[in-house]
C-alpha cells in the first residue's frame, strides 16, 4: 500500500514553533502517512530530528535576506520538491509558509492548510489577493477563536470564507514528566523557598503588558507579606520595566529571570501564574500552567479569555485594580479551594486542549470532513 504524502512547512523551530510541528507531525499516523517537515530558517536541530521520527526532516537553515522578497529561489526549490514528491497534502505554519506552499504548488497540490499564529497577517491587499487566487484550495486554521475571527474579517473582502479554529494542544503527559518539583525548580531558579511566588513568562513587550502585572503587584505586596513575583522572559522593555519596580519600591521583591529553556518545567516553582497580555493569539503558558497544576489567572484578551472562560480567572486588559482583587482573592483560598481550582484547570486542559482534543478538531475540520484520503 502507496502512504499518502504529506508536507509540513516551517518558518522556523524557536520556541514554541518546533513543538507545534512535531504536534502537527502526530496527527498523521505513519502506517499511512509519509510526513516530511521542512524548516526554513534556524540551524539543524538533532533533538527536534528525533521528535519528528519517523517522518523526514530538512533544515533550509536560510538567513533574513534569503526570506525576503518574492523568494523565487525558495519557491523553485520548494516546487522540485514537490514535483518530485508528490504531496497530496501541505500544512504551512505562518504567512510566509503559506505564500510559499501557494506559490510552489501550483497544479500540484489540492488541498493546503495554513496555520495563521498572530492578528492581523491578511491586512494587506496583497496578502488577502493570496487568499482570492487560492480560494479552492487553501483553508486557514486559527489558533484561537480571536485568530479565526480576525482572519474572517480581512477574509470576507475578497470572498474567502475557508477560516476555522485550530487551538494549539499540549502533550499533557510528556509535559508532566517533564516538571521539576516545587523544591528543585526554585532551587534551580535560586529562589526562596519560604515566600509566596506568582510567576508570569513571556516576551518582555508591550504587546504582553507586564506593566499592568507589576503595578498590581505592588499593591499586593503590599497587603501580602513575603509575596515575590518571577518575571520569565526577554526583551525591549527588560530595563523599562526594572526601572519601573524601583520607582514602585518593590525591586527587591520582583526577580527578573530571563529567558529560561523549556521554562514550563520550572513551573511548578509558582503559587499562582499571572498573564497580563494586551494581545495574545492563544497563550499556550496558561495551558503550561494549568498542567503543572498551578491556579492561573489572565487578562481577558483573545486567546487567554478562550482558555479560561472563567470571570474570576480573568480581568479586563489593563485593568490594575481587578488584576491586584483577582490576585488576592485567589492567594486568599484554602487548600481545597486551590485544589478544586487546579483540578478544574486539568480537566479544561484535557477537554480542550490535549492531544486528544487536538486531534479530534483537526479531523473533524469541515474540509477533511470528505477529504479522500483520510
Amino acid at each position: 500500500m502507496n502512504k499518502i504524502k504529506i508536507l509540513q512547512i516551517c518558518h522556523g523551530h524557536a520556541a514554541p514553533f518546533g513543538d507545534v510541528a512535531v504536534l502537527y507531525a502526530r496527527l498523521f499516523d505513519p502506517q499511512k502517512y509519509e510526513l516530511t517537515t521542512i524548516f526554513l530558517k534556524n540551524a539543524p536541530s538533532a533533538e527536534l530530528q528525533d521528535r519528528l521520527q519517523p517522518g523526514r526532516v530538512l533544515f533550509y537553515d536560510l538567513d533574513s535576506a534569503k526570506m525576503k522578497g518574492l523568494k523565487l529561489g525558495l519557491i523553485q526549490k520548494l516546487r522540485q520538491e514537490i514535483t518530485i514528491h508528490d504531496y497530496q497534502m501541505i500544512i504551512a505554519h505562518r504567512n510566509k509558509s503559506i505564500y510559499l506552499a501557494c506559490m510552489a504548488s501550483l497544479g500540484r497540490v489540492t488541498v493546503i492548510v495554513g496555520v495563521v499564529h498572530a492578528y492581523g497577517v491578511f491586512d494587506s491587499w496583497t496578502r488577502r489577493l493570496l487568499l482570492k487566487l487560492n480560494k479552492k484550495r487553501l483553508h486557514l486554521l486559527g489558533v484561537s477563536n480571536a485568530i479565526r475571527d480576525d482572519i474572517a474579517r480581512q477574509a470576507e473582502k475578497v470572498g474567502f470564507r475557508q477560516v476555522y479554529a485550530q487551538a494549539n494542544c499540549l502533550s499533557v503527559g510528556d509535559q508532566q514528566a517533564a516538571h521539576y518539583s516545587r523544591e528543585r525548580a526554585r532551587n534551580l531558579l535560586h529562589l526562596p523557598q519560604d515566600v509566596v511566588l506568582i510567576g508570569t513568562a513571556g516576551r518582555l513587550h508591550w504587546e504582553k503588558d507586564q506593566v499592568t502585572l507589576i503595578k498590581a503587584f505592588s499593591r499586593v505586596a503590599n497587603q501580602i507579606p513575603h509575596v515575590h513575583l518571577v518575571i520569565m522572559g526577554r526583551g525591549e522593555l527588560h530595563q523599562y520595566l526594572d526601572n519601573l519596580c524601583q520607582e514602585l519600591g518593590i525591586a527587591k521583591q520582583v526577580t527578573f529571570i530571563g529567558m529560561i529553556p523549556e521554562g514550563a518545567r520550572y513551573f511548578k516553582a509558582f503559587d499562582l501564574f499571572v498573564l497580563s497580555s494586551a494581545v495574545e493569539p492563544f497563550g499556550l503558558v496558561l495551558v503550561e500552567a494549568m498542567v503543572a497544576g498551578v491556579p492561573v489567572l489572565s487578562s481577558r484578551t483573545g486567546g487567554g479569555g478562550e482558555i479560561l472562560d472563567r470571570d474570576d480567572f480573568l480581568f479586563p486588559i489593563a485593568d490594575v485594580g481587578l488584576c491586584e482583587q483577582r490576585i488576592l482573592a485567589l492567594l486568599a483560598k484554602d487548600d481545597r479551594q486551590r485544589e478544586e481550582d487546579i483540578n478544574w484547570g486539568l480537566q479544561r486542559v484535557e477537554n480542550e486542549f490535549s492531544e486528544q482534543a487536538f486531534y479530534k478538531r483537526f479531523w473533524n475540520q469541515p474540509f477533511l470532513l470528505d477529504w479522500e484520503y483520510r
